[in-house]
């Protein structure tokens, strides 16, 4: 049995043999994982100590590399970990050794990036928003139609049943005052019925179908017929 050392082929490994007449490697191990630039105690402008020396003082503080407070024998200088990039999570040091990035605490204001998302905030390390609900649609409304009104104005001094009391044949009858502060009039609004040889209008604030005219021009959708006219609120021609 013997060994020799060749190049077996693969880049991935190291110090490759020959065992038994197999060509191996050994993958070497990762190399250690960087969370930035960890403090340091090196020797001060007396020169008093050596780099080494001051290092074995330890790292953790200024006060525990720095003991004289002057820089004169060991100097100290802070870590600097890596910005993670991530608002959620920050890579700090514990006792002048960069630690690997922990999470901010839950609720800690962030931006996502999502313009559509509001109320970000980081949970277990990551940022997040909500979408908020759409704005209500405005409220929009509905046309008055049918009988006139006389009802309870902005004052409130008289109900709606007391201010109908008073009458809705018209604004002077329902509001006396002319302020709508006592009681508010709505005039009639009559639906249209959709056939031309009636009329749906208001007498006295009701609205009330009449038949228009006899004779009177009208269309009964009926191409064969001719003529046509109102008869009684009904629309015929003649064929």
């Amino acid at each position: 049995w013997y060994q020799r050392r060749v190049h077996g082929g693969d880049a991935g490994t190291d110090v490759d043999v020959c065992s038994s007449g197999v060509c191996a490697g050994t993958v070497p191990a990762p190399a250690p994982a960087s969370y930035g630039s960890d403090a340091t105690c090196t020797a001060g402008s007396g020169a008093t100590l050596t780099d080494q020396e001051c290092t074995d003082r330890g790292i953790d503080d200024a006060a525990t590399c720095d003991a004289e407070t002057d820089g004169t024998v060991c100097v100290y200088q802070e870590a600097s970990c890596t910005d993670t990039g991530n608002a959620c999570t920050e890579s700090v040091a514990a006792a002048g050794v960069c630690a690997a990035p922990t999470d901010v605490a839950d609720a800690t204001s962030c931006n996502d990036g999502d313009d559509a998302t509001d109320g970000d905030v980081c949970t277990s390390g990551v940022c997040a928003g909500t979408v908020p609900a759409p704005a209500p649609e405005p409220a929009v409304e509905e046309p008055h139609v049918g009988d006139a009104t006389c009802t309870a104005g902005t004052g409130a001094t008289l109900t709606d049943a007391e201010c109908t009391a008073r009458g809705i044949v018209d604004a002077a009858t329902c509001d006396v005052e002319t302020d709508g502060t006592v009681c508010a009039y709505v005039a009639a609004a009559c639906a249209d019925d959709g056939n031309a040889c009636t009329t749906n209008t208001a007498t006295d604030g009701v609205c009330a179908t009449a038949n228009v005219a006899d004779t009177t021009s009208c269309d009964d959708g009926d191409d064969t017929t001719e003529e046509d006219v109102c008869t009684s609120g009904t629309c015929a021609g003649t064929a």
